[in-house]
């Protein structure tokens, strides 16, 4: 399966002239959000809307706060 994911991302990238880098951080961002997508869905169909938005509000923290300790430069490339 995976020979074919990174063909297929080549592919992409070479049809539509763009760096390979931009296709495959696209696709692992595509990865990373549908299961947070599909548990929202889940449980707005049945009634339970705290839980899709403590899902996303929690979601999108945990993401803020890896990308922003990940990398401690961050604040100094904004000065």
């Amino acid at each position: 399966m995976e020979p074919y994911l990174v063909g297929t991302g080549v592919e992409i990238a070479n049809i539509l002239r763009i760096p390979k880098q931009v296709v495959s951080l696209t696709l692992l961002a595509i990865g990373t959000s549908l299961p947070e997508l599909v548990t929202s869905l889940m449980a707005i169909f049945k009634n339970q809307q705290s839980i899709s938005i403590g899902n996303i509000l929690g979601a999108n923290i945990l993401n803020l706060s890896i990308i922003m300790g990940g990398h401690p430069n961050w604040y100094l490339n904004m000065v």
